[in-house]
């Protein structure tokens, strides 16, 4: 949907701010690792140590929660923008959770006006090198303009690995660029013309146009774009609708609304995989404060909410996500702006 983000300052400070969160996380990383202990002098040779267990690093232990899209998808940008964005704002929550965008959503890739995308196709694609990417082509459900969008989130997702500096432009984009049925001034524009702007805007000087530029207009993208239309056709099981999220490699099941459930979701993977513990009203000892502001149940109008028969996101009808979004705030789950 559309909107005028908010200003340069603000950004730059909130930008900042997540910068110094980063670099305080490193620091108890550093303090954390273990230190040799001294020599002694010893009067005899002792027995060898048992090798220790190897160790597990803090981001081994981290939920890793993809979501699958496309860039001018209504459902994509909502979830994106209101559920996405809450459960990375929680406190502490980017301490226990990697998250990534793969921008494709529905698309289609083809080579020499043939349509390929069986997953054993595209592997071969991705090996072939130069000469293969310069026949391939994408065709988008959205059309032309979503894929350039796709291709712009990719460069600076590849780029700019790091969320703290990625997602708030990636969050710019799509809750600035015209979705499926939109123009201005409702929104922004196509992704493409946005995106630009989002960099200026929130890139806080890292994150640069003219790279994710050269990026996009240059062989790179069309590689990135056919990794992720490689990694969504390897789902499994396969997505029936988007967005579609994975929470360390696994689709949670159910209903498409259950994505809104995103936030227990992850607490929930997170105690299961390093606490070996459940949740008692949204917490558990050892987890984040962010874990107790979720809501833990769906509205019951919700909890058999079909995908369309079409799949693909016939679900997100505008008129379905403000039912969605209208139910969740009446149960007392109130979006973050």
């Amino acid at each position: 949907g559309g909107g005028t983000s908010a200003g340069g300052s603000g950004a730059a400070a909130a930008a900042t701010a997540t910068k110094q969160q980063s670099l305080q996380r490193l620091q108890r990383k550093a303090a954390a690792a273990p230190h040799p202990a001294a020599p002694t002098l010893l009067t005899a040779t002792p027995a060898p140590a048992a090798s220790p267990a190897p160790a597990v690093s803090p981001d081994d232990k981290k939920v890793k929660v993809v979501l699958y899209m496309e860039s001018e998808c209504p459902a994509c940008q909502k979830v994106t923008t209101e559920v996405v964005k809450m459960v990375l704002s929680a406190p502490g929550m980017r301490d226990i959770m990697d998250f990534r965008l793969v921008p494709f959503g529905n698309a289609q890739v083809y080579k020499n006006g043939v349509s390929y995308n069986q997953t054993s196709v595209l592997s071969q694609m991705l090996e072939g090198g130069q000469g293969d990417l310069a026949s391939v082509s994408f065709v988008c459900q959205h059309g032309p303009t979503e894929c350039e969008g796709n291709a712009w989130e990719s460069c600076i997702q590849h780029l700019h690995p790091d969320t703290d500096v990625s997602f708030p432009v990636l969050d710019c984009i799509e809750r600035q660029a015209c979705a499926e049925g939109e123009s201005p001034p409702a929104c922004g524009g196509p992704p493409g013309e946005v995106a630009p702007r989002c960099i200026h805007q929130y890139g806080s000087g890292v994150v640069t146009e003219d790279a994710v530029r050269a990026c996009v207009n240059g062989p790179m993208a069309s590689r990135l774009l056919l990794r992720n239309a490689l990694e969504t056709s390897r789902l499994d099981p396969p997505k029936q609708w988007v967005p579609w999220v994975t929470i360390d490699g696994r689709h949670p099941g159910g209903s498409p609304m259950r994505i809104f459930l995103l936030g227990r979701q992850v607490c929930e993977a997170y105690a299961a995989k390093n606490l070996n513990a459940t949740l008692t009203n949204g917490t558990a000892v050892g987890l984040p404060e962010g874990c107790g502001t979720f809501p833990q149940l769906l509205p019951s109008t919700l909890l058999h909410a079909r995908a369309g028969p079409e799949g693909g996101d016939v679900w997100v009808a505008a008129a379905a996500l403000a039912v969605c979004l209208g139910a969740l705030a009446a149960a007392g789950w109130h979006l973050r702006s």
